[in-house]
């Protein structure tokens, strides 16, 4: 018998925990198992442990249930770990062996997801064309000509079959109606996917319904596209948060009008001509094919999607935050400077004392011209650093050196250097201002004058686009000790510097849970990853791709934008479906219905167009 990917081992309402297979000291399954299942409507929290292989989830019980908790991690589990057979599968492959041996690695271990990764077109499959795909285009072009020849058939007219399609749609398209159905599918392991689109197909033929065939033949095609560029399906429909809200809300003021109707007429043609008009069902639809459809375009375009992330994801994106100041700042030779309206010579030995502590970049530089001074550089103790400058004590003498801002928080006189220390700073040099306190009396003794370093092409392209885009720039660590004054003025958040990795971890699960997405830049591949696989799953993108960024936004901004237009258009018409419904009596219903699946098919043609015409 084959040992479950993840055990239940304690269970009540609203909390699970497992233990799972292979998740003991492997920090990138916890990762990528707390991603995926953080996205499961109904679950409200994740936590993994490495140490002792085990997973807690907090959950709904009102969305989901203990065996659907169950089903859930162990399909997350198999999705985020490649069986040997695939692997020995994609081994065997030309395409595999093309790849840079970092790249395999990454595959072998499951770091590069197959279909994730749109930069790399070099995974691509030829899957046949799939047998409903066949049926329907098949079926769509007989039943036009068949139409036309001799009309319908007196059962594609039958009520029973138009009762049944109704309901297939209500299942579809409202939210807890469709829950409840997979939650009862679930039980007798009946794929409920599988099931919903055979049904469409099967009454989409013997209604002769030519619109739902013309939609369902859309929504085949995309998919088949997918698997031919290696980007297969994702397991949720792709449809942003408040989208999802509204489907959850329309759908229960739909069956609540529906309720009342039924119980004022009696007559259950009413009711279901209700459910009909407010089915949020063309929006849900619509939005997942567009997004899909933007995909499958991006990639035969070859616009540059962030790695571990989507199209979607990206017309979500509100921060870029960079791996490092070194991603940001050309390194040069510091060519630092000294004025000082006492001795100068002090102020040098001084310094080099300070920056020795902090490991400023201008460390070396310093101490070469304190050494040339010939004066003696002695150890400083009791160093207390923050972002805007650090105090230390030399020979029992207080000696402060920093910002304007942290002389002045520290009662520091700068009287006699300020105004030349702004004058520097506007013409565009980075100053430290060196201070001491001698018996009562805090006094600033000389500054240090470097040039600012120069940003980098790609820092610079990439803050054009976050300007236009209304983006925050962020940076994680800084190796260049960039002065914290530098970045605040150069519009760049400060408050992502950690070396602590789980407040790291916390801010991007915060930012994650608001729905703003996030992109992080990172430093070439093949240099060292960062510490936290957390921030290995967050979507990224290599330095040197940076400049190919744009083209994909723009495209990125312009679906979405189709996406909103449709939701808009699809709440007008459940309200205005809704009220008419009543008043068009018995012939609601079939009204309804029409226009729902007409609704569907002209934002399903509508997205297809725009998505292959629209240029970034």
């Amino acid at each position: 018998m084959q040992q479950k990917e993840a055990r239940l081992i304690r269970a009540i309402p609203g909390r699970v925990r497992f233990i799972v297979c292979h998740l003991k000291g492997n920090r990138v399954l916890a990762a990528h198992m707390t991603k995926h299942l953080q996205r499961v409507e109904g679950i409200q929290h994740v936590e993994c442990s490495v140490i002792t292989g085990t997973l807690l989830v907090r959950y709904d019980v009102r969305l989901l249930s203990i065996q659907d908790m169950e089903r859930e991690v162990q399909a997350v589990h198999r999705h985020n770990k490649i069986p040997s057979d695939m692997t020995v599968g994609w081994r065997e492959t030309a395409a595999f062996s093309e790849l840079s041996p970092i790249r395999k690695d990454m595959l072998a271990a499951g770091l590069m997801h197959q279909g994730k990764t749109f930069a790399d077109h070099s995974l691509r499959t030829n899957p046949k064309v799939p047998l409903p795909l066949m049926i329907s285009v098949a079926g769509l072009g007989f039943l036009t000509i068949k139409q036309m020849m001799v009309g319908r058939t007196a059962l594609a007219s039958s009520p029973a079959l138009f009762y049944l399609s109704g309901i297939l749609s209500i299942v579809s398209g409202y939210s807890f109606v469709n829950r409840g159905v997979k939650r009862f599918l679930r039980d007798r392991q009946i794929p409920m996917d599988v099931l919903l689109g055979t049904g469409v197909l099967v009454f989409g033929l013997l209604r002769e319904n030519l619109v739902v065939l013309a939609g369902l033949s859309l929504l085949q095609y995309v998919n088949w596209k997918q698997q031919q560029l290696a980007c297969y399906p994702a397991q949720q429909p792709i449809v942003p948060k408040d989208i999802r809200e509204y489907i959850e809300k329309t759908s229960k003021r739909g069956f609540l009008f529906a309720a009342m109707t039924l119980g004022m007429t009696g007559n259950p043609l009413f009711g279901l001509g209700i459910l009909l008009a407010a089915n949020p069902r063309p929006v849900l639809v619509a939005t997942d094919y567009a997004w899909k459809q933007a995909e499958v375009v991006s990639m035969q375009r070859g616009y540059m999607i962030p790695k571990d992330g989507s199209l979607e994801q990206l017309s979500r994106t509100k921060t870029i935050v960079f791996e490092d100041t070194a991603l940001m700042f050309e390194p040069q030779k510091t060519q630092v400077q000294c004025m000082s309206y006492g001795d100068e010579q002090e102020v040098w030995s001084l310094a080099a004392a300070v920056l020795e502590k902090t490991g400023h970049f201008w460390r070396d530089a310093v101490m070469k011209k304190a050494l040339e001074s010939g004066k003696t550089i002695r150890t400083a103790f009791a160093v207390k650093q923050t972002q805007e400058g650090v105090t230390v004590q030399i020979s029992g003498m207080t000696v402060y050196c920093g910002t304007i801002k942290f002389m002045k928080q520290h009662q520091v006189n700068i009287q006699a250097y300020q105004l030349e220390t702004k004058r520097l700073q506007k013409l565009g040099y980075e100053v430290i201002l060196l201070g001491k306190q001698v018996a009562d009396e805090r006094t600033c003794i000389g500054i240090l004058i470097a040039p600012t370093n120069s940003f980098t092409k790609e820092f610079q392209q990439l803050r054009e686009l976050a300007q236009q885009q209304n983006w925050n720039i962020g940076v994680i660590e800084n190796q260049m000790n960039i002065d914290t004054g530098i970045l605040i003025r150069n519009n760049i958040v400060t408050s992502w510097l950690t070396n602590d990795i789980d407040q790291l971890e916390q801010r991007l699960q915060s930012e994650n849970n608001l729905g703003n997405e996030i992109v992080l830049v990172k430093k070439q591949l093949g240099t060292r990853e960062h510490s936290s696989p957390y921030v290995r799953c967050v979507p990224s993108i290599d330095i040197t791709q940076v400049n190919d960024l744009y083209h994909a936004v723009v495209y990125a901004n312009r679906m979405k934008q189709v996406v909103y237009e449709h939701l808009a258009i699809t709440k007008v018409w459940n309200v205005v479906g809704s009220v008419l419904a009543v008043p068009l009596t018995m012939y609601g219903a079939p009204i309804a219905n029409i226009m729902s699946d007409s609704i569907s098919l002209i934002f399903l043609s509508r997205a297809k167009r725009i998505s292959e015409t629209a240029t970034a």
